[in-house]
């Protein structure tokens, strides 16, 4: 299943859009500033479910946060934060920073050169995009890397990098885009270490202006009815052909309505990461073709996975649409985030390590 490749450079420049569109000659560089009425012309759309994570629970979330007119990013900049109901409670992790022991998520505002942000579990860095928590927030140093994007769940040591690549997504492997674009985002930001507890979650965005008449404050909320995880994910299985593809198993369990397994090779220059959908469950098999790797300067084939290299495989089983509402292919302001029990719950298998 192969999202539509004429979206490709809109959605990786829309990453990092403002509301004001921005070009291919704009990647590196803030657009011009404008006046705008956030809340007129976005649309922010909040979830939360449950997450497995080899047999650990977590809470999971998804969010949209697009612009109505063409699906794109909302802004540039923002805070998020995520306030729990009652008896909900962030764990003293040292990454939650002054969120340890409160019922909320919460990013740090902007601040001044030289002067120290509070710790926070979201930082400065986290924003809410297209689709969903991501270290995309520009800053007064520049723009941010378009390829960076959170490992899941936060609040643990044991954690994956679910990003999307081909082919689920276009190729953008093929030169035509930035080599720091790495991947598309899942949409999930999942969080360990806290009690599931029923109740409605508040997701809360600033999205700061120099003009204090211009400071946008939306809210979107979502409701954790059940507190059942969805089945353990067994570790799938890794196979290298030996010339640049492999075969990889997994066995999805019941419950989940769509799986995408995740694949990252470990290269001597950093990291090529492919996904691959797949429906149904039961036992299922991902073949991954040998010379399917980035093209050459005149358009030749490479393989998909070096050989030598280390390959790690995680699989990801949804009850929701995640697949279906993410970029480049999905433009819609309203992507449906929810499964048939109004939730989106989640759950992710142990990371497979192997050798190509």
């Amino acid at each position: 299943m192969t999202l539509q490749k004429s979206s490709l450079r809109l959605a990786a420049l829309g990453c990092i859009s403002m509301l004001a569109a921005c070009t291919g000659g704009q990647a590196g560089s803030l657009p011009a500033y404008q006046s705008v009425n956030v809340p007129a012309t976005t649309k922010l759309q909040f979830a939360v479910g449950t997450a497995n994570y080899a047999g650990t629970a977590a809470l999971n979330t998804v969010a949209t946060f697009r612009q109505i007119s063409n699906g794109l990013s909302a802004t540039l900049l923002n805070t998020p934060s995520i306030v729990g109901p009652a008896g909900f409670t962030v764990p003293a992790a040292a990454s939650a920073g002054n969120d340890g022991g409160t019922n909320s998520i919460t990013a740090t505002p902007q601040t001044l050169p030289g002067i120290t942000p509070a710790p926070t579990t979201f930082g400065q860095s986290i924003g809410v995009f297209a689709y969903g928590f991501a270290p995309l927030n520009s800053t007064t140093n520049g723009p941010p890397n378009p390829g960076g994007f959170s490992r899941q769940p936060f609040y643990s040591a044991s954690q994956i990098r679910p990003v999307l690549g081909p082919p689920a997504t276009p190729d953008f492997h093929d030169g035509n885009t930035a080599s720091s674009f790495v991947g598309y985002p899942s949409g999930f930001a999942s969080f360990a270490g806290v009690a599931l507890v029923p109740g409605t979650y508040t997701l809360n965005v600033l999205v700061p202006s120099a003009d204090p008449k211009l400071v946008s404050n939306l809210t979107a909320a979502g409701t954790l009815t059940s507190t059942a995880l969805l089945p353990t994910f067994a570790a799938p299985t890794f196979a290298s052909d030996g010339a640049g593809g492999g075969t990889v198993r997994v066995v999805v369990p019941a419950g989940v309505t769509e799986t995408i397994v995740y694949v990252r090779d470990l290269t001597a220059g950093g990291s090529l990461y492919y996904s691959y959908f797949v429906s149904g469950t039961g036992p299922q098999t991902v073949v991954i073709p040998a010379l399917k790797g980035p093209s050459t300067p005149k358009g030749g084939a490479t393989q998909t996975l070096t050989p030598g290299d280390s390959i790690f495989v995680t699989a990801v089983g949804f009850d929701y649409p995640a697949f279906e509402a993410a970029p480049p292919g999905n433009v819609s302001a309203t992507p449906t985030i929810v499964g048939a029990n109004g939730q989106a719950d989640l759950t992710a298998s142990p990371v497979t390590a192997g050798t190509e």
